[in-house]
């Protein structure tokens, strides 16, 4: 299964011009498009997921919100990068303003899809084949925050500064795992991330786990049905690092054979016998 970036779109893309409703009115926000040139190369997917609630408003319809993606995604490719997908939620929960189209109030509705719900990131896993690990989201607001929390995302706040005031008294805090200057910001980060290696040392003899450690080593001892070692390699690639160095000598063809090279556990395993 592939990793995926999720992007919101406008104010993380392309410029906020408050609600979007032509392709003429689209701008990339400097830097955007080298940012998912970069997150591109990675080898994960780059879905840009977008709350478009100008349909509900009667501002647009739904085709001119695909006309908008895709004059997006062509300033995108104009710039070496790829977008795998758009997901857009048209919706909008209020129903009581006297000034809505009749023709409107179909989107007028309590949706799964309109984050801060993950029923965009949801059915995007389900089309492309995403792991419900080691995936990031990158949003402008607390709604692409706590979306990205509950689909279980490492999240990046960008442009943060600009934000900061625009936030509701009412609305919930999510703290984001990282805050970046804009995309490009990001895409960098998520790009150490991905070339990141943990180092796990797994020698020793175990003595002080006798007789435990007779048979098998330290590092192998089950836990919850797992060697330990295991649900190390494990939370790393939750982390999204995905690439592993063992260092070991005490029975360390025991680790070898278990692990393998790592691929049966979605990461990449080498091995340093330091005996």
């Amino acid at each position: 299964m592939k990793q995926a970036v999720f992007l919101d779109r406008d104010g993380v893309i392309n410029k906020e011009k408050g609600y979007i409703a032509s392709s003429d009115e689209i701008e990339l926000i400097k830097g955007a498009g080298e940012a998912i040139a970069l997150l591109s190369k990675l080898g994960m997917k780059i879905v840009v997921v977008t709350n478009q609630p100008q349909v509900a408003r009667g501002l647009c319809d739904e085709e001119d919100v695909k006309e908008i993606n895709k004059k997006v995604e062509e300033l995108v490719v104009s710039c070496g990068g790829k977008i795998d997908a758009f997901y857009f939620c048209p919706h909008h929960p209020e129903r009581h303003h006297p000034d809505i189209p009749k023709d409107r109030m179909k989107y007028r509705i309590k949706c799964k899809c309109r984050k801060p719900n993950i029923g965009m990131l949801e059915q995007a896993a389900r089309d492309l084949g995403i792991s419900p690990e080691g995936n990031f989201m990158i949003g402008d607001h607390q709604r692409d925050i706590q979306a990205g929390k509950k689909f279980g995302c490492r999240t990046i706040l960008v442009h943060a500064e600009q934000k900061k005031d625009s936030k509701k008294e009412d609305e919930k805090e999510e703290e984001p795992d990282f805050v970046c200057e804009d995309l490009l910001d990001a895409a960098h980060l998520i790009v150490s991330v991905q070339k990141m290696a943990t180092l796990i040392l797994a020698g020793g003899e175990g003595r002080r786990l006798r007789p435990l450690t007779e048979t098998m080593p330290k590092p192998m001892v089950p836990i919850v049905g797992k060697p330990v070692l295991e649900h190390l390699i494990e939370l790393n690639r939750k982390e999204g690092i995905k690439r592993i160095i063992i260092s070991g000598s005490y029975m360390f063809d025991y680790i070898k054979e278990y692990f393998g090279d790592g691929s049966r556990f979605g990461v990449s395993i080498e091995y340093v016998d330091d005996g």
